[in-house]
């Protein structure tokens, strides 16, 4: 498998803008032969708009402009494509983890954790489901940027998934905090971690300096992207994923529990 990341200046509350930008730098790299084909590529949290609670001004419909554009990128270049956007839907209005795979496919995950201290449980409604995709004999567990932070949530159970991604946007002043939380996953979950994150300065004043990162499941970092605005590609290894897994079964150790959750 075979993983990139994109990370760029999200144009604030700009639909087209970012939709535009995605899509040009799509072609540039898909375009160049000698870069290896990508399996999945990953957007950051609130890829069209930025990390706004105005946002839901702006939400869409499934059907809507944005994952329409982004279902037909998937098919000309035949790759999946996640990344968040906010959805509004049966009166809601969600920040929306979409996985849309080569052949049209849709899966989706509203983003449970909701961060209060921005605001944002004020305009969005909570996801109560988690969410693994099952892509190219990879499971792949979805979460968006504050999930990070609550280990039960993220917990793999009887290992469940191979991956998990995170887009986020998350700011420089708590870079270090997010760099520190997807180690920590990736390790206590044996399982490969891809963290998407945005640069640029919105128009909130928050910086965001990237660093947007790609770890194997001992917690070892593949490859990242520090402060620039790029593609990073890592590849996966299922083979040696499984090898590991059946050499260091901590799995087998674990605490069992149930997450209840109330609408």
């Amino acid at each position: 498998m075979r993983i990139g990341i994109f990370q760029y200046d999200i144009q604030w509350m700009n639909p087209d803008a970012n939709n535009i930008r995605v899509e040009e730098e799509i072609k540039k790299y898909c375009g160049d032969e000698k870069n290896p084909k990508l399996d999945l590529l990953v957007l950051p949290e609130m890829y069209n708009v930025g990390f706004s609670t105005d946002a839901y001004n702006l939400a869409e419909e499934m059907a809507g402009k944005s994952l329409t554009k982004i279902k037909s990128l998937a098919k000309e270049y035949g790759m999946a494509i996640c990344g968040s956007l906010p959805i509004k839907e049966d009166g809601n209005v969600f920040n929306r983890c979409f996985f849309i795979t080569e052949d049209g496919a849709v899966s989706h995950y509203d983003k449970k954790h909701l961060f209060s201290i921005g605001m944002e449980r004020e305009a969005f409604s909570g996801g109560e489901k988690q969410t693994i995709v099952s892509y190219k004999g990879w499971n792949i567990n979805l979460s968006v940027c504050y999930d990070i932070r609550f280990p039960v949530w993220m917990r793999n159970t009887e290992n469940n998934y191979d991956i998990l991604i995170n887009v986020a946007n998350w700011p420089t002043v708590r870079i270090d905090s997010w760099l520190t939380l997807l180690k920590a996953r990736a390790i206590e979950n044996q399982a490969y971690v891809c963290g998407a994150n945005r640069i640029g300065v919105d128009n909130l004043c928050l910086e965001y300096n990237g660093q947007s990162t790609i770890l194997d499941f001992k917690g070892k970092t593949l490859t990242t992207a520090d402060n620039d605005e790029k593609i990073i590609i890592a590849e996966f290894d299922k083979e040696a994923l499984e090898k590991f897994r059946r050499k260091f079964p901590v799995w087998k150790d674990a605490d069992k529990f149930e997450i209840k959750t109330t609408m």
